[in-house]
């Protein structure tokens, strides 16, 4: 059985898939590039300028994404996709 919980945006109502204890995160509320920090659920934190939202329907449904450029650190300057699924935690910083 599937479960889901509503989730209420400013550019909509959304189901979210739950699992258990945890929620998807929903990315789409950052459209635009700024400075920002995503934490992935395994941990690891990237700080730095998220500069692309990209959904799944413009990913072949392969799921939505944010693209943040670290600015420290040994991905510093590289270009890390963080998907919807793997997002525990995002924010603007400024």
């Amino acid at each position: 059985m599937t479960t889901a919980k509503i989730y209420y945006s400013s550019i909509g109502v959304h189901l979210v898939p739950w699992k258990g204890d945890s929620i998807q995160m929903i990315l789409s509320n950052f459209e635009r590039t700024a400075r920002g920090k995503v934490v992935l659920k395994n941990g690891k934190v990237f700080i730095g300028k998220i500069v692309d939202y990209t959904t799944s329907y413009d990913n072949n449904d392969d799921g939505a994404y944010l693209t943040i450029v670290p600015e420290a650190g040994l991905l510093k300057g590289g270009y890390i996709c963080c998907y919807e699924d793997e997002v525990s935690h995002a924010e603007y910083l400024e």
